[in-house]
């Protein structure tokens, strides 16, 4: 019977994994720190990820209240200081989850979008290295900004070759470091083209960072 790896630990099935993080998230006192390998692992394929931990301190437990009628639960969080602990489903990283540990490619357009986002973050990384500096931020200059370029290329693939969002298939790995990429290398090659020629790329401090301006695309035809 196929196991799922992930971490350098075997499960035998997905419910072992859940019993697995279940029992992690019992053991560890309420408010507390957990460092369990598997568990950190599977919250780092979240494709929303960056976003998430951005201002994190550690992943731990604490009371979260789901829907209005049902009481608080002791729930695995993202501790982020004095600021409200952030809940994050890892059941539905589980229910994705492939024998060698990467994720299925998602049926949910918006996921698709994440793990698109994610992907291409991570492709042009080496052209934004170069411009790095310490304490600065590598940004785009408004207006071409990622979102844009990113909503461009899409717009361009759909043009000529008829292709929506939850057609560009990503890969995640279970290596060092979890690495997105398009399952066809064609897409890969395009979009990081793409980038190179379009983007104009500047340090900002973080503080101009985090007021610069953001433009919201209507993906809903390109999904």
């Amino acid at each position: 019977m196929p196991c799922y790896c992930l971490a350098g630990h075997v499960f035998p099935t997905k419910e072992s994994l859940k019993q697995h993080i279940r029992a992690v998230r019992d053991r560890t006192a309420l408010g507390g720190v957990i460092d369990d390998p598997v568990l950190l692992r599977l919250l780092r394929l979240h494709p929303q990820w960056e976003e998430k931990s951005r201002g994190m301190t550690a992943v731990g437990t604490a009371m979260v209240k789901g829907s209005p009628s049902a009481p608080p639960q002791k729930q695995i969080v993202l501790l982020r200081g004095d600021q409200e602990p952030m809940d994050i489903s890892w059941s539905k990283l589980v229910a994705r989850l492939q024998h060698d540990g990467s994720l299925k490619h998602p049926t949910e357009a918006r996921e698709a979008l994440d793990e698109v986002r994610t992907a291409c973050r991570q492709l042009i990384e080496p052209q934004l290295a170069p411009l790095r500096e310490p304490g600065l931020h590598v940004d785009h200059v408004f207006p071409r900004t990622f979102e844009r370029l990113l909503f461009d290329w899409v717009q361009r693939m759909n043009r000529s070759r008829g292709l929506r969002v939850r057609d560009l298939r990503v890969a995640s790995n279970d290596g060092l470091v979890v690495a997105r990429g398009f399952q066809d290398p064609i897409h890969e090659v395009s979009w990081v083209t793409f980038h190179e020629l379009h983007a104009d790329l500047e340090p900002v401090t973080p503080e101009e960072h985090a007021t610069r301006p953001v433009l919201r695309m209507n993906w809903d035809p390109l999904l």
